[in-house]
């Protein structure tokens, strides 16, 4: 049975959504846009060099840009496709893949090749990026919740643990770097930074609990000094994290100090084993268990008629009617 300290109320980030101005395209295509791809039926339609399109940028709302471009126009309204739900936990993990897989389409069919001209920050590459892997990072997060409310060995536990504190990383990287560093709440980068530290401490203290029973002492040992290394240089460089989270934090540190006094106490007076370095460790396996969901029919427009009731249908009668009048003149 796997002890963690972890519990479903971790704080996750949420992503705000995307306003528009000006033209008031949005509300009606994204109510429309998941069942009937309205942007790309409009975009095949309309001569949209004569409208502006004017979005706020999502985590700076005083900045903006405009374009005459439905490609700047689609990609706003992708931004916020999966942006959030009100779904129960069992469901978050579905949810947050699926808003992966909507930023990933951001970044490569949409942002990379057909955006013109100038944008804001949330609709670059780098963001879409950064985005695509705090969304996975969430999704994993859930499986691991389920990993442990559900029992599962220690080891197994560990293996998610560690994915999870890899697709932090990835964010918190991207996040420290242009275009993103300093656009974002001063709230993001220490909570992002400490939940990666938070779940690499975690995946170790997991994986030395099963260590333990198999009477490896030395690594066990050499394993918990790392996490509990990664945790204290995090704290230090950490301000303004939610409570909840640096109680968790707090919690697993005392929990991995308490099991590193045990091990080496038990080490010295019955084992006597030399504690490697840790330069000889291998690195923890990490098991993977979530991906961006395939986006690929959020745009598809083959089987679109989006147009067909926008005429009435008593004049659809009354074509049809002249129609047939003037094939009986001919």
């Amino acid at each position: 049975m796997a002890v963690s300290s972890s519990t479903p109320s971790i704080p996750m980030l949420s992503i705000p959504e995307k306003k528009p101005s000006s033209v008031d395209l949005y509300n009606p295509l994204r109510s429309h846009i998941a069942s009937s791809r309205a942007i790309a039926v409009i975009k095949s339609r309309l001569n949209v060099m004569t409208i502006s399109f004017t979005w706020q940028d999502a985590f700076k709302t005083n900045k903006r840009a405009t374009q005459k471009s439905m490609d700047f126009e689609k990609a706003a309204i992708v931004f916020n496709i999966e942006r959030g739900t009100d779904e129960e936990r069992k469901m978050a993990c579905v949810e947050f893949q699926k808003a992966s897989g909507a930023f990933r389409l951001l970044k490569e069919n949409i942002i990379a090749s057909k955006v013109p001209g100038p944008t804001t920050v949330d609709l670059t590459v780098e963001c879409a990026g950064m985005l695509e892997k705090l969304m996975l990072a969430h999704a994993q997060e859930c499986y691991f919740d389920k990993a442990i409310a559900d029992s599962k060995s220690p080891v197994i536990c560990s293996k998610i643990a560690k994915q999870v504190g890899i697709f932090y990383a990835e964010a918190y990287k991207a996040l420290n770097s242009q275009p993103l560093n300093q656009h974002f709440d001063k709230s993001w980068v220490p909570q992002i930074q400490l939940k990666s530290a938070y779940f690499y401490a975690e995946a170790c203290y997991l994986y030395c609990t099963e260590l333990h029973q198999k009477e490896e002492i030395g690594e066990e040992v050499a394993r918990l000094k790392l996490g509990i290394s990664a945790l204290s240089d995090a704290k230090k460089s950490v301000r303004g994290v939610p409570a909840s989270l640096m109680n968790l934090v707090t919690k697993l540190e005392s929990n991995m100090n308490r099991n590193l006094q045990r091990a080496e106490k038990e080490n010295n007076e019955v084992y006597l084993i030399r504690i490697p370095p840790v330069s000889s460790l291998m690195e923890l396996t990490a098991a993977l268990l979530v991906k961006s969901a395939s986006m690929a029919d959020a745009l598809d427009i083959s089987n679109e008629n989006l147009f067909s009731n926008f005429i009435p249908h008593f004049m659809k009668n009354s074509h049809a009617k002249y129609s047939k009048m003037v094939v009986f003149i001919l």
